[in-house]
């Protein structure tokens, strides 16, 4: 699995250190002028990591990660959709802010435990 991560450019400086199979740094603020071109310019990383991953041995999966605003994340989820049927490409699209949530409630955690069978926190 390769990962991809999608950043705005206010944010990326918080990054540092964090280690990627690629990076791309976007607008802070798309329009619905350039939100295509995003989209065609991360499907197009996608592809490439995709067949990078596939050529070490790897599955083809592509993880996209995203630190950005919310018009990313619906193109990164419908990427997420799309790509398996249109590519063949299987993305998994992570966002740091709802892939780990600071929950620290006890009642709440045994609830999220319960649910889906995860131990959190």
């Amino acid at each position: 699995m390769k990962t991809l991560f999608v950043c705005s450019k206010r944010r990326i400086n918080v990054h540092v250190g964090e280690e990627y199979d690629d990076i791309i740094e976007v607008d802070d603020v798309p329009t619905t002028d350039n939100i295509l071109e995003w989209a065609n310019r991360i499907k197009g990383r996608i592809r490439k990591l995709e067949d990078n991953d596939r050529k070490d041995g790897g599955d083809g999966v592509v993880s996209a990660v995203l630190d950005g605003p919310a018009p990313y994340a619906v193109m990164l989820a419908n990427l997420a959709i799309r790509m398996p049927e249109e590519d063949k490409i299987r993305v998994e699209f992570r966002h740091p802010a709802v892939a780990e949530p600071e929950i620290t409630d006890p009642e709440t955690l045994e609830m999220l435990s319960r649910l889906d069978g995860h131990k959190w926190r």
